[in-house]
């Protein structure tokens, strides 16, 4: 017959001959060949369509701004924003609700091939990633800081990520105003995106120039907003007349335009990239490290599984008969909604300050066992006087102890109420200061002769412990979310009153424990001196 219709075929392509000499060894090799050539044809005709085809730039837009947003993930050493703990949470709930009814909607629209609406399910979902992917990273960040053994990074003059991340979105914005097959509408959206960005920048300038002491940094940071801003106006001049008149010429103007402001960005970008404004990072401890792993994997999975939805997506908008495809989108689909109930779970079980909560939990009931039972040993007479340490020095210790016990009931109620990154670290120092206080008091108690003083003692020392206790179980429920805290305000502020007054009877009698010792001790130094005359 005669050899097939190859309109498919890039001109260069040669048709394999049908039969002739020699064709039986070459005939699988022409074929395949033949079958390769019109794959080839065929993919790049769907690349030429697809890349015309409305939705598939916010589908690259959007790739490229998970791929960004994602390095937020690798290592968590500093503030992505100065969002608390529950403010992240809330965010993830809210940007999740978000992305699901733009997945929804981008599946919805790529069958009934409704490309302009599936680009802005595109851009709906990827903004929502980009909020999702933040919080989880600050909020990771939190978790990894709160371990008491790790300690805060210091904020920078200025960060660096903001202004590589405002440079790449003016950069492909301005792309998109100079691209021919930019339409009216898309040049409108591409002049918000470098406004609202420009705008940022020189805010942030604004605010660097002023926290700044060194003049010559404080200049450049208002010169260069300058520049940004001036070279903005330029652009935006230029954007207003071609939207008037949509023709050459004036595409040629804002092409022209795009240049100085690009130029600008790079400037002030290299310049804001310089080490002295630099945020020093925290110094995280391996158990905040271990901490924070189930939120990062749990974000970088969900980030995964978006990058391939999108993908998968982008292709099924341009030819949507491909069973096999939806089934990989379903898949895709699945995996961010599990991952990203995961990653709740996580951040709700992991919320900073909760562990050690407990632990600090532990060792006041710990210390109160220790107190009633050394109270048991002294009402039986028990109790046997400790050695190789003065009640001067028992007493001093004590005194010690509840002075820094007494110095943390503020800090650790105003952790409880809105900080909870601070929570964990303030538990954790005021239960330190507990096993001290306890042993002293058990050793100040068993060289006591008076047992009613000896009881007052033991008395007093368990009150202040169990004051403590009922603190800290506050606090953890209060757990620094000012939200949850709303309800628990009463009974933190009970429960500062009782640790004060606790603390209040203790230090009155260890005063007058004092000063009758200094009586007597008055009393055996004149002898002890008489003696030596």
């Amino acid at each position: 017959g005669s050899p097939p219709q190859t309109g498919f075929l890039p001109p260069h392509t040669a048709v394999p001959p049908a039969g002739g000499a020699g064709s039986v060894e070459a005939a699988p090799e022409c074929v395949s060949r033949f079958c390769r050539a019109v794959t080839d044809s065929i993919n790049q005709l769907i690349t030429m369509c697809t890349q015309q085809a409305p939705g598939q730039k916010e589908c690259d837009n959007a790739l490229r701004e998970l791929e960004t947003v994602r390095e937020l993930l690798e290592n968590p050493t500093q503030a992505v924003n100065d969002m608390s703990y529950f403010n992240c949470l809330d965010s993830v709930m809210e940007n999740s609700k978000v992305l699901g009814e733009a997945m929804a909607g981008i599946s919805q629209h790529a069958k009934n091939s409704k490309l302009p609406e599936f680009g802005e399910s595109i851009s709906t979902a990827s903004k929502a990633l980009c909020g999702f992917t933040e919080a989880a990273a600050q909020a990771a960040y939190l978790v990894a800081v709160s371990d008491p053994n790790s300690q805060a990074g210091q904020q920078g003059l200025v960060d660096p990520t903001q202004f590589a991340r405002a440079n790449q979105a003016i950069q492909m914005a301005c792309q998109n105003l100079v691209d021919p097959a930019c339409t009216q509408s898309q040049v409108l959206s591409a002049a918000t995106i470098v406004a609202k960005h420009t705008s940022a920048l020189c805010n942030t300038c604004r605010l660097a120039s002023s926290r700044t002491a060194n003049p010559v940094a404080k200049r450049q940071f208002v010169q260069s907003a300058k520049e940004v801003a001036n070279s903005t106006a330029n652009l935006v001049k230029t954007i207003k007349a071609l939207d008037g008149a949509f023709n050459e010429d004036n595409r040629e103007r804002c092409r022209a335009a795009t240049a100085p402001l690009i130029e600008a960005v790079d400037n002030l970008t290299a310049f804001a990239s310089n080490p002295e404004f630099a945020t020093i990072p925290a110094q995280i401890s391996p158990e905040g490290h271990r901490a924070m792993e189930p939120i990062i994997t749990s974000a970088k999975t969900m980030l995964e599984s978006s990058a391939g939805l999108i993908q998968t997506a982008r292709s099924l908008a341009v030819n949507p008969k491909d069973p096999p495809k939806w089934s990989v989108l379903a898949g895709h689909s699945r995996t961010v909604s599990d991952s990203i109930k995961k990653l709740i779970t996580n951040m709700r079980d992991k919320a900073p300050g909760q562990r050690e909560c407990d632990e600090a939990i532990e060792v006041l009931n710990k210390c109160m066992r220790d107190v009633d039972q050394a109270s048991l040993a002294a009402i039986s007479q028990q109790l046997a006087p400790r050695e190789g340490i003065s009640q001067e020095a028992l007493h001093n210790q004590m005194i010690t102890a509840v002075q820094e016990i007494s110095n943390l009931i503020e800090p650790v109620a105003s952790a409880a109420r809105a900080e909870a990154s601070q929570l964990g670290h303030k538990v954790s120092q005021m239960a330190q200061y507990f096993e001290p206080l306890i042993l002293a008091a058990v050793g100040a108690a068993s060289k006591t002769l008076n047992s009613q003083q000896q009881m007052n003692l033991l008395d007093q020392t368990k009150t202040l412990s169990e004051s403590a206790l009922q603190m800290l179980y506050t606090a953890k429920e209060a757990g620094g979310n000012p939200k949850q805290a709303a309800h628990t305000q009463e009974a933190l502020e009970e429960a500062v009153q009782m640790m004060k007054e606790a603390v209040e009877d203790l230090t009155t009698t260890l005063n007058e424990a004092a000063s009758a010792a200094g009586v007597v001790g008055g009393m055996v130094d004149s002898i002890t001196q008489a003696i030596n005359q």
